[in-house]
């Protein structure tokens, strides 16, 4: 037996029993690689997490590692590390371009990652969605759905908890996971019920173009089988490349017209017809959830979790009375008589178009962050529709300020390096009746963590200002 493997075998359906290695390197110190280096150390693995950040960038997430007995090499990653590995398990935010993933091809190591580990050793049936937006709305109502109707379910993947606590809890329940393109691009096995929301620029700053883009979300349904169910926005014409891959059969949901297999908005009423579910989901009017968008999302959902097992009346109720989750259009207070709201998770301009539409012409909108090396000429246009007035901040403000002058828009009324001045900027321009809206269309990560410490911050901004009015 090869040294670098451990005896613990895992059994997964179908295929032959997993071994997991006695010695693993994972690259990437985040939360998902704490996750995993519980479960590899709890399989009886010597586990090394490499990191190129220092000990000052990464912060609280290194005590975290320590604590689970995780050897750390932080600040650099030699190939050195790899002697002995049996496993190197990549980070999703870690490109695979990585020099230490090309010495462990050429030293013939196994190169993994934890979602990949997952659909090895996961024998239950798996339902996971997609998309450039709406991926974590729809994934939570999915789950939602299902518990109001009493199925055990985790919910997980890129929100919540990484999807290898599902095989280390033992859980026995459905598994609904939420998975990005940097989790997909290198998946050999599709899921059981595999859904893909829409596809619009996104992350070319990581994939080489839209093609490459696509081409990974396409592993949600390239290796479905017989039996399995892919789930596709029939309004979304970029999704057509797609309709035929795997063995899926094909369910759609729509805006625009009635569907055969999924569910459909006629105007006042989103509805739903399945092989095993069927009738009014709710009016729009009904609906606490802002936008078109959002009416794709439960439309999808619906779907979904009708594949699952939840009931018709669970998946009417949820829809009715789910008010969206945090940093996604989330309301956050009046200051001035003007309302605040967190849009923090659009970090794309599609999804920053998204929350545009959801409210009245007249937006005061804060954009920015850090480019994706996106095009930005409909968000431009946009903005010149429905935004009063803009304020640009961060990395991102010079390739927005240029896209708004390509457009003919007025020019922005502030552009500012940082979020704490564009919240000050944007206090001063609103009036009583306005809403202000944070939806940023870049990343988070020339200023904060990630997206939920940029929406955190400026809660707590706002926050701040409405102190000041008491």
């Amino acid at each position: 037996m090869d040294r670098r493997h451990g005896r613990r075998r895992l059994r997964a359906s179908p295929g032959p029993p997993v071994r997991l290695p006695r010695s693993a390197l994972l690259l990437g110190l985040a939360r998902t690689h704490l996750a995993l280096g519980r479960f590899l150390r709890q399989s009886g693995a010597e586990v090394t997490v490499a990191d190129d950040r220092s000990l000052e960038a990464l912060g609280d997430v290194v005590a975290a590692a320590e604590q689970l007995g995780l050897r750390l090499a932080l600040g650099g990653t030699d190939p050195s590390l790899l002697h002995g590995i049996g496993t190197l398990y990549v980070s999703p935010g870690v490109p695979r371009s990585h020099a230490l993933v090309a010495a462990a091809r050429r030293d013939g190591i196994a190169v993994s990652s934890e979602i990949e580990l997952f659909f090895d050793l996961c024998d239950r049936r798996i339902a996971a969605i997609t998309g450039s937006a709406g991926k974590t709305t729809t994934t939570t109502l999915v789950g939602r759905m299902l518990e109001a109707s009493g199925v055990d379910t985790f919910v997980g993947g890129n929100i919540g908890r990484p999807a290898i606590d599902y095989i280390a809890g033992g859980f026995a329940g459905e598994v609904v996971l939420e998975l990005s393109s940097f989790q997909l691009e290198n998946l050999r096995r599709s899921p059981g019920i595999g859904a893909i929301l829409n596809l619009t620029p996104n992350h070319l700053d990581r994939h080489l173009d839209l093609d490459a883009y696509r081409d990974a979300k396409a592993n949600l349904l390239r290796y479905q089988k017989s039996g399995d169910v892919a789930i596709l926005n029939a309004d979304d014409e970029t999704l057509v490349p797609l309709s035929s891959l795997g063995e899926g059969r094909r369910d759609h949901f729509s805006l625009q017209r009635h569907v055969q297999n999924g569910a459909w908005f006629d105007g006042d009423r989103l509805l739903l017809g399945t092989a095993s579910r069927g009738g009014v989901i709710c009016r729009r009017a009904d609906l606490r959830l802002r936008g078109d968008h959002n009416i794709a999302n439960v439309l999808a959902a619906a779907t979904t979790a009708a594949h699952l097992g939840a009931s018709m009346e669970a998946i009417s109720a949820i829809a009715r009375t789910f008010g969206g989750v945090e940093h996604r259009i989330e309301e956050v207070g009046r200051v001035g008589g003007a309302l605040w709201y967190n849009d923090s998770k659009a970090t794309s301009p599609a999804e920053t178009i998204a929350a545009l539409r959801s409210f009245d012409p007249g937006v005061i909108l804060l954009a920015g962050g850090r480019s994706k090396r996106v095009p930005l000429d409909d968000l431009a246009r946009e903005i010149q529709a429905r935004a009063r007035s803009v304020v640009l901040f961060g990395e991102l403000r010079c390739e927005l300020h240029d896209a708004i002058a390509q457009a003919g828009a007025p020019a922005p009324a502030a552009s500012v390096g940082s979020l704490r001045e564009a919240v000050d900027a944007a206090y001063g321009l609103a009036r009583p009746g306005d809403i202000v809206l944070l939806s940023p269309s870049g990343s988070s990560f020339d200023e904060f963590r990630d997206y939920e410490a940029r929406g955190r911050a400026f809660k707590e901004m706002v926050g701040t200002l409405a102190a000041t009015e008491r």
